[in-house]
């Protein structure tokens, strides 16, 4: 199941964070700036899908009705705890 979210994108480090659930996720992304100029043209809230680990976002486009569905994958950061615990 697909849940929409609201990313927020740092190019820099090419990141993408956002909520869910009520708890904030922190992603890599290779294409930082793609995703900017697609979010601009979003037509509909940005899901994010937790079985494929993919950032889904509807775009216009001429012709077809429903849009464009955008596809960008994402890399799951370990969490803070999980970084201290390797070293011990």
């Amino acid at each position: 199941m697909a849940d929409a979210v609201f990313p927020l994108i740092d190019t820099h480090a090419n990141v993408v964070q956002f909520r869910r659930q009520g708890r904030w996720e922190e992603w890599g992304i290779t294409n930082p700036h793609e995703l900017l100029r697609t979010l601009s043209r979003a037509v509909d809230r940005p899901r994010f899908d937790d079985e494929t680990q993919q950032l889904l976002i509807r775009t216009a486009a001429r012709g077809a009705r429903g849009g464009r569905l955008r596809v960008f994958s994402l890399a799951k950061f370990p969490s803070p705890a999980s970084l201290a615990s390797v070293g011990s």
